[in-house]
């Protein structure tokens, strides 16, 4: 699913923030890291959705993620409820 996104892993510089497809779930965002395999699964599973990745190793995001007190990879949002660790678009859709 890498190549789907242009993405080598990891990577020093970060991945910065990127589009999981074109889906209609625009409303979930995925705080993660590029080395983060827990994350590289969740991109897996979000593939397609329309889903936003934050790449918190990046420095760019480091900000974004601080506001958000980020502890732990992944933490999904969706809207303002939150997930810590892994979960399929089923269970985020519940939320």
């Amino acid at each position: 699913f890498f190549s789907n996104f242009n993405l080598t892993m990891p990577r020093p510089e970060g991945w910065g923030t990127f589009k999981l497809g074109d889906g209609p779930h625009t409303n979930i965002t995925v705080f993660g890291a590029n080395w983060c395999p827990h994350c590289h699964n969740e991109i897996g599973h979000l593939k397609g959705t329309g889903a936003t990745f934050v790449d918190c190793a990046d420095s760019t995001n480091q900000k974004l993620c601080a506001s958000k007190e980020i502890e732990g990879y992944p933490t999904i949002y969706v809207g303002d409820k939150h997930v810590a660790g892994e979960a399929d678009l089923d269970t985020l859709l519940k939320l």
